[in-house]
């Protein structure tokens, strides 16, 4: 009987450190803040989680205007956080799931690399020595604005060897730095060492367009540069038509690529802001379609079977199945929101999954928009990331204006 009432005891305090780990997990896996349609019928997807107050026991503990203070409990019984829940008018967007393509010129010029200058003395480099870094942002340069990355060049170039300010963003915060060039034993020229980069090409989708202000949201991701995996700040960019050839085929390994070309070279839009969470501007009207979804806030998506839509050859948006596996809700994920793995045999069998370019392909769930897809696994092409339509669309409120 006593070695009973120790295996209960024993059994009784595991699944209390059981149940108190996962409420300590919950608290710092559900997001602190929500939005809504409707606050009265607020509900989390995970049906373990007891949030919904239409109708039977209700949640609530306060109510302020718009706001709402929700406790969540688990199961019912063990409460987890308390979260405000906003009431937010449901978007209505266009879905779009065209390839476009990008072209994008940076505001300054963004140090990829460095090389030694050879000089009479021998091998230096005068821009590293200065403390420059890989990724730093060049803004100007002896108090020149930088566009360009020839500007750079041209002005150390006719520096003569004098000492050079150069003026550059590291990590969000602007620092100076004094170049000393040093004149080329090779081409009688002055140089610092420094290697630059301004612009960016690609082909990526388009995710979404609010039809209410031509603002659009694409790739699900930023536009980073390929040698110093830097965000690349926009100067200037815009959009164009794309027409995709071929498509090489992903596999394990080895992920695949919508091969295409520009069709022209004339803007269909223009862009505006390059974040984490993907690129945002404006598009012209004469590319927008009558059909709109709502968008789904994010406590909305489930595990479960849902679709993206694509257009890759020809002139019709296709509509393939794919399945969310796995939920991330954290509210500093930004990004990878979503595990997604395609089911569809006809895209399987045309892409061999996810492959690049696809990248700001829109997912849809009972028929709403919910996101889209960002990734793709180098080992499972079939399986990648996904964000929330809501972290994207919570980007274009900022360039209404």
């Amino acid at each position: 009987m006593r070695n009973f009432i120790h295996k209960i005891t024993a059994a009784l305090a595991a699944m209390s450190v059981a149940l108190f780990s996962g409420i300590i997990y919950l608290d710092g896996y559900l997001p602190d803040r929500y939005y809504t349609a409707d606050t009265k019928s607020f509900s989390l997807a995970q049906s373990f989680l007891n949030t919904s107050y239409s109708g039977g026991k209700t949640s609530a503990v306060s109510q302020s205007g718009g706001t709402q203070n929700v406790s969540v409990d688990l199961l019912g019984i063990f409460p987890v956080k308390s979260v405000s829940v906003s009431q937010s008018q449901t978007p209505q967007l266009i879905a779009s799931g065209n390839p476009f393509g990008v072209k994008m010129f940076t505001g300054g010029a963004i140090v990829v690399g460095f090389s030694d200058v050879r000089t009479d003395n021998g091998k230096v480099c005068p821009g590293k020595d200065a403390g420059l870094k890989a990724g730093d942002i060049i803004l100007s340069v002896n108090k020149k604005e930088i566009s360009y990355n020839e500007e750079v060049a041209l002005i150390i170039k006719e520096s003569k060897g004098e000492l050079v300010l150069i003026e550059a963003e590291r990590n969000g915060k602007t620092m100076e730095f004094t170049v000393e060039p040093v004149k080329s034993a090779e081409d009688g020229s002055y140089k610092s060492g420094i290697w630059v980069r301004d612009s960016a090409a690609g082909i990526g989708t388009i995710t979404f367009i609010d039809p209410s202000n031509g603002v659009f949201g694409g790739l699900g991701h930023a536009i980073c540069d390929v040698d110093t995996g830097q965000i690349m700040p926009v100067g200037s960019g815009e959009v164009c038509d794309v027409t995709i050839n071929s498509i090489k085929k992903g596999a394990s390994g080895s992920p695949g690529e919508l091969l295409g070309v520009f069709t022209t070279g004339e803007a269909i839009g223009t862009i505006v802001t390059n974040n984490e969470t993907g690129i945002y501007g404006t598009l012209f009207q004469e590319h927008f379609t009558d059909k709109t979804y709502p968008m789904a806030f994010q406590q909305e998506v489930k595990k479960g079977k849902a679709s993206i839509l694509c257009k890759f050859q020809g002139n019709e948006t296709q509509e393939y199945e794919i399945e969310i596996t796995d939920i991330d809700y954290r509210e500093d994920h930004k990004v990878k929101n979503m595990v997604i793995k395609v089911t569809d045999p006809e895209l399987i069998k045309l892409t061999g999954g996810i492959v690049q370019g696809m990248s700001g392909t829109p997912i849809l769930q009972n028929g709403k928009i919910v996101g889209a897809v960002t990734h793709v696994f180098v080992n499972d092409s079939t399986k990648g990331y996904g964000i929330f339509a809501e972290n994207m669309y919570n980007q274009t409120k900022n360039l209404e204006s």
